[in-house]
């Protein structure tokens, strides 16, 4: 029989596309693809042990529950008072003062007779109850804190010995801030680094978030109205819930004048309004006709970080009343697009917008006759 041998190739060919087969000759020819498989089942051992960066932390059965938190001994917030309590975390005000922020935690299903625990600190990929995470040497991952003591079932940790001394978080954390896990060890040991069993450890998570919220953007940086003028903006990107709070500088005669208030200075601590997460605007009232007042907002984030003052907003007190009375003292029923304030930001538009309402009671009374 002439021909070509019928070869792996040859068989390989009656399964595949020719420009399949033809690239695959070669290397079935010295037989290499078919040391891939082996190369690979070599390998899976390897691959399998090497650590995820995403590995889920182990959770003892010691229960850990932040409370509350003080303030030079003066509580500040906790989980019965605040419903935000558990998703708000300790803002750039109190980590310049850590040393005087301090966290209160209930613990619970403690082994007999704890008299201390000992703290590590460990950030969101990290899994502190592993004994290589607490390894003695360069490779440890967790941060050895302390030994907080115990006093009925509860703990008392200063902010400052939440964190790592080495790179405090308070040096800046991303715009909704960044989690961390404290894990308490019951061991009665001031430094565990050792395997533990799981009825000797627990953690539990809080963020730092020190990043002042967007500055939320005007819609518009004069506004003229009659006795109420509704101010807005528009909701600052990235922020989740963030609050706003409005002040009214009323102090100068023209509002583009120098005052204690200044686009992009630090927001003072009272302020005139404040909104809730669902409020983008908020209606002044009460200004004398005539007067000029200057408006800043600035946004609060779930931490109650606060941004800087935003763009001012002139706002402008004009008569709006007075045609009103002299339209139905002469019978004729006064409607509501006469009646508002000057849709416009001027003294112009203000008095084509008169002259607009004038011709419109002109014409119909001309109707009516």
């Amino acid at each position: 029989m002439s021909g070509r041998a019928h070869t792996a190739v040859t068989r390989y060919e009656n399964h595949a596309s020719p420009r399949l087969a033809e690239l695959a000759r070669p290397l079935l020819e010295n037989r290499e693809l078919m040391r891939i498989p082996r190369a690979l089942a070599l390998l899976a051992p390897v691959l399998l042990s090497l650590p995820s960066s995403a590995a889920a932390q182990t959770q003892g059965e010691i229960t850990i529950t932040m409370t509350s938190v003080s303030q030079g001994g003066t509580q500040i917030r906790s989980t019965v008072e605040d419903e935000d309590f558990s998703t708000r975390g300790f803002n750039a005000d109190e980590c310049d003062i850590a040393d005087d922020i301090t966290a209160q935690f209930a613990l619970l299903n403690l082994p007999t007779a704890t008299t201390f625990v000992d703290a590590w600190l460990g950030n969101s990929s990290q899994d502190c109850s592993t004994a290589d995470a607490r390894q003695t040497g360069t490779q440890r991952q967790c941060i050895h804190l302390g030994n907080p003591s115990v006093a009925s079932n509860t703990i008392s940790v200063p902010l400052s010995e939440m964190l790592n001394p080495d790179d405090s978080a308070c040096d800046g954390t991303p715009q909704n801030g960044a989690k961390f896990n404290l894990w308490l060890f019951a061991t009665n040991s001031t430094e565990t680094t050792g395997e533990v069993d799981v009825s000797q450890f627990g953690y539990v998570t809080f963020t730092i978030d020190v990043a002042a919220p967007e500055v939320p953007a005007l819609d518009a940086t004069t506004l003229t109205g009659g006795s109420a003028v509704s101010v807005s903006w528009a909701t600052p990107v990235g922020e989740i819930s963030p609050q706003f709070r409005v002040f009214v500088d009323d102090s100068v005669a023209d509002c583009s004048a120098a005052s204690s208030l200044m686009p992009g200075g630090e927001a003072p601590d009272d302020s005139t309004h404040q909104t809730t997460d669902s409020d983008y605007s908020v209606t002044l009232s009460g200004f004398a006709v005539g007067r000029e007042v200057a408006v800043y907002v600035a946004s609060v984030d779930q931490s109650e970080n606060v941004s800087v003052l935003s763009e001012r907003v002139c706002v402008t007190v004009v008569q709006t009343v007075g045609f009103c009375e002299a339209l139905e003292a002469s019978g004729e029923e006064c409607t509501n697009s006469c009646a508002v304030g000057s849709p416009g930001s001027g003294s112009t538009t203000h008095v084509w917008w008169l002259v607009g309402c004038a011709v419109a009671l002109a014409a119909r009374r001309r109707w009516r006759s």
